[in-house]
Protein backbone atom coordinates (compact mmCIF):
# COMPACT_ATOMS: atom_id res chain seq x y z
CA UNK A 1 0.00 0.00 0.00
CA UNK A 2 1.11 3.59 -0.62
CA UNK A 3 2.40 5.51 2.41
CA UNK A 4 -0.24 7.57 4.21
CA UNK A 5 -0.34 11.35 4.03
CA UNK A 6 0.91 11.58 7.60
CA UNK A 7 3.93 9.39 6.94
CA UNK A 8 4.75 11.32 3.76
CA UNK A 9 4.61 14.58 5.71
CA UNK A 10 7.00 13.26 8.38
CA UNK A 11 9.42 12.10 5.69
CA UNK A 12 9.22 15.52 4.02
CA UNK A 13 9.91 17.35 7.30
CA UNK A 14 12.92 15.10 7.91
CA UNK A 15 14.30 15.85 4.45
CA UNK A 16 13.71 19.59 4.80
CA UNK A 17 16.03 20.05 7.76
CA UNK A 18 16.43 23.74 8.61
CA UNK A 19 16.00 24.94 5.02
CA UNK A 20 13.87 28.06 4.50
CA UNK A 21 12.59 26.45 1.31
CA UNK A 22 12.50 22.62 1.35
CA UNK A 23 14.46 20.78 -1.34
CA UNK A 24 12.49 19.55 -4.38
CA UNK A 25 12.11 15.96 -3.14
CA UNK A 26 10.64 17.20 0.16
CA UNK A 27 8.25 19.56 -1.65
CA UNK A 28 6.99 16.67 -3.78
CA UNK A 29 6.25 14.68 -0.62
CA UNK A 30 4.44 17.65 0.95
CA UNK A 31 2.35 18.12 -2.20
CA UNK A 32 1.42 14.44 -2.33
CA UNK A 33 0.52 14.40 1.37
CA UNK A 34 -1.67 17.48 0.99
CA UNK A 35 -3.47 16.03 -2.04
CA UNK A 36 -4.02 12.48 -0.75
CA UNK A 37 -5.54 13.29 2.65
CA UNK A 38 -6.07 9.53 3.17
CA UNK A 39 -5.66 9.58 6.93
CA UNK A 40 -8.31 6.95 7.62
CA UNK A 41 -6.31 4.39 5.67
CA UNK A 42 -3.37 4.09 8.08
CA UNK A 43 -2.81 2.07 11.25
CA UNK A 44 0.53 3.76 11.97
CA UNK A 45 -0.89 6.85 13.66
CA UNK A 46 -4.09 8.35 14.99
CA UNK A 47 -6.39 9.84 12.40
CA UNK A 48 -6.30 13.22 14.17
CA UNK A 49 -2.49 13.29 14.18
CA UNK A 50 -2.42 12.38 10.50
CA UNK A 51 -4.76 15.29 9.72
CA UNK A 52 -2.47 17.64 11.64
CA UNK A 53 0.42 16.43 9.48
CA UNK A 54 -1.59 17.16 6.34
CA UNK A 55 -1.97 20.73 7.62
CA UNK A 56 1.79 20.82 8.22
CA UNK A 57 2.28 19.87 4.56
CA UNK A 58 -0.03 22.63 3.37
CA UNK A 59 1.70 25.11 5.64
CA UNK A 60 5.13 24.26 4.22
CA UNK A 61 3.76 24.62 0.68
CA UNK A 62 2.33 28.06 1.45
CA UNK A 63 5.39 29.44 3.19
CA UNK A 64 7.71 27.99 0.52
CA UNK A 65 5.60 29.72 -2.14
CA UNK A 66 5.97 33.06 -0.35
CA UNK A 67 9.70 32.65 0.14
CA UNK A 68 9.90 31.63 -3.51
CA UNK A 69 8.39 34.99 -4.52
CA UNK A 70 4.90 33.69 -5.35
CA UNK A 71 2.77 35.59 -2.81
CA UNK A 72 -0.57 35.03 -4.57
CA UNK A 73 -0.18 31.24 -4.38
CA UNK A 74 1.15 31.50 -0.83
CA UNK A 75 -1.85 33.46 0.39
CA UNK A 76 -4.26 31.11 -1.37
CA UNK A 77 -2.77 28.11 0.44
CA UNK A 78 -2.27 29.72 3.84
CA UNK A 79 -5.83 31.05 4.02
CA UNK A 80 -7.00 27.43 4.18
CA UNK A 81 -4.56 26.33 6.91
CA UNK A 82 -6.23 26.20 10.31
CA UNK A 83 -4.52 26.46 13.66
CA UNK A 84 -1.37 28.34 12.67
CA UNK A 85 -0.24 31.96 13.12
CA UNK A 86 0.95 31.79 9.50
CA UNK A 87 -2.70 32.20 8.44
CA UNK A 88 -2.93 35.45 10.42
CA UNK A 89 0.44 36.54 9.06
CA UNK A 90 -0.74 35.93 5.46
CA UNK A 91 -3.81 38.08 6.06
CA UNK A 92 -1.54 40.78 7.51
CA UNK A 93 0.72 40.74 4.46
CA UNK A 94 -2.32 41.15 2.21
CA UNK A 95 -3.54 44.08 4.33
CA UNK A 96 -0.03 45.56 4.11
CA UNK A 97 -0.10 45.30 0.30
CA UNK A 98 -3.44 47.13 0.35
CA UNK A 99 -1.91 49.82 2.63
CA UNK A 100 -4.34 48.98 5.43
CA UNK A 101 -1.65 49.76 7.98
CA UNK A 102 -3.74 49.46 11.14
CA UNK A 103 -5.20 46.10 10.13
CA UNK A 104 -1.78 44.80 9.06
CA UNK A 105 -0.20 45.90 12.33
CA UNK A 106 -2.96 44.34 14.41
CA UNK A 107 -2.72 41.00 12.59
CA UNK A 108 1.08 40.95 12.68
CA UNK A 109 0.95 41.61 16.41
CA UNK A 110 -1.52 38.72 16.79
CA UNK A 111 0.76 36.38 14.84
CA UNK A 112 3.81 37.39 16.86
CA UNK A 113 1.90 36.87 20.10
CA UNK A 114 0.75 33.43 18.94
CA UNK A 115 4.30 32.52 17.91
CA UNK A 116 5.53 33.92 21.23
CA UNK A 117 8.57 35.37 19.51
CA UNK A 118 9.54 37.14 22.69
CA UNK A 119 10.02 33.71 24.29
CA UNK A 120 12.34 31.70 22.02
CA UNK A 121 12.07 27.94 22.19
CA UNK A 122 8.40 27.84 23.22
CA UNK A 123 6.61 25.48 20.83
CA UNK A 124 3.91 23.02 21.73
CA UNK A 125 1.64 22.09 18.83
CA UNK A 126 2.41 19.69 15.99
CA UNK A 127 1.91 22.36 13.35
CA UNK A 128 4.40 24.64 15.15
CA UNK A 129 6.93 21.93 15.94
CA UNK A 130 7.04 20.45 12.42
CA UNK A 131 5.99 23.43 10.34
CA UNK A 132 8.21 26.23 9.00
CA UNK A 133 9.57 28.65 11.58
CA UNK A 134 9.17 32.41 11.26
CA UNK A 135 12.21 34.67 11.21
CA UNK A 136 11.67 36.67 14.43
CA UNK A 137 13.73 39.61 13.19
CA UNK A 138 11.91 39.78 9.86
CA UNK A 139 8.37 39.38 11.23
CA UNK A 140 8.86 41.94 14.00
CA UNK A 141 10.34 44.35 11.42
CA UNK A 142 7.20 43.89 9.30
CA UNK A 143 5.13 44.73 12.37
CA UNK A 144 7.28 47.82 13.03
CA UNK A 145 6.81 48.97 9.42
CA UNK A 146 3.04 48.64 9.61
CA UNK A 147 2.83 50.54 12.90
CA UNK A 148 5.21 53.22 11.59
CA UNK A 149 3.38 53.75 8.30
CA UNK A 150 0.10 53.96 10.23
CA UNK A 151 1.50 56.64 12.53
CA UNK A 152 1.25 54.54 15.70
CA UNK A 153 4.51 55.66 17.29
CA UNK A 154 4.14 53.65 20.50
CA UNK A 155 3.40 50.51 18.51
CA UNK A 156 6.28 51.18 16.11
CA UNK A 157 8.64 51.68 19.03
CA UNK A 158 7.59 48.42 20.68
CA UNK A 159 7.88 46.49 17.41
CA UNK A 160 11.25 47.96 16.40
CA UNK A 161 12.61 47.25 19.87
CA UNK A 162 11.56 43.61 19.51
CA UNK A 163 13.17 43.36 16.06
CA UNK A 164 16.44 44.82 17.35
CA UNK A 165 16.28 42.56 20.41
CA UNK A 166 15.96 39.60 18.05
CA UNK A 167 19.13 40.63 16.18
CA UNK A 168 18.07 43.08 13.47
CA UNK A 169 20.88 44.97 11.74
CA UNK A 170 18.44 46.61 9.31
CA UNK A 171 19.07 50.36 9.20
CA UNK A 172 15.36 50.98 8.56
CA UNK A 173 14.48 49.22 11.81
CA UNK A 174 16.83 51.54 13.69
CA UNK A 175 15.36 54.52 11.83
CA UNK A 176 11.82 53.48 12.79
CA UNK A 177 12.86 53.24 16.43
CA UNK A 178 14.61 56.62 16.28
CA UNK A 179 11.72 58.39 14.58
CA UNK A 180 9.20 56.86 16.98
CA UNK A 181 11.27 57.98 19.96
CA UNK A 182 11.49 61.47 18.48
CA UNK A 183 7.72 61.65 17.98
CA UNK A 184 7.19 60.44 21.56
CA UNK A 185 9.51 63.14 22.94
CA UNK A 186 12.41 60.81 23.74
CA UNK A 187 14.93 63.11 22.09
CA UNK A 188 18.16 61.75 23.58
CA UNK A 189 17.28 58.17 22.69
CA UNK A 190 16.22 59.28 19.22
CA UNK A 191 19.53 61.00 18.48
CA UNK A 192 21.44 57.92 19.61
CA UNK A 193 19.34 55.64 17.42
CA UNK A 194 19.56 57.93 14.38
CA UNK A 195 23.34 57.54 14.69
CA UNK A 196 22.97 53.76 14.90
CA UNK A 197 20.71 53.79 11.84
CA UNK A 198 23.41 55.67 9.92
CA UNK A 199 26.04 53.19 11.11
CA UNK A 200 23.90 50.25 10.06
CA UNK A 201 23.29 51.79 6.64
CA UNK A 202 27.02 52.39 6.19
CA UNK A 203 27.79 48.83 7.26
CA UNK A 204 25.27 47.43 4.79
CA UNK A 205 26.85 49.43 1.96
CA UNK A 206 30.32 48.28 2.99
CA UNK A 207 29.28 44.60 3.10
CA UNK A 208 27.44 44.90 -0.22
Amino acid sequence: AAPSSGLLAILAVARSGNAAIPPPEAMRLFETAAQQTDCAATDLMQDSFCRELVEVSRLWMGVAAYRGKNPAEAFRILRAVEGSPWKTWAAARQAFAEKSWSQAASQLRQAITAWRLGEPGVLSRTIDLLGPKPDPEEVSHEWAQAEFLGGNWAGALAASRLSIQRGSKNSYTWFIRARSEEMLGQTANAMEDYAKAAQAASGNRDSG
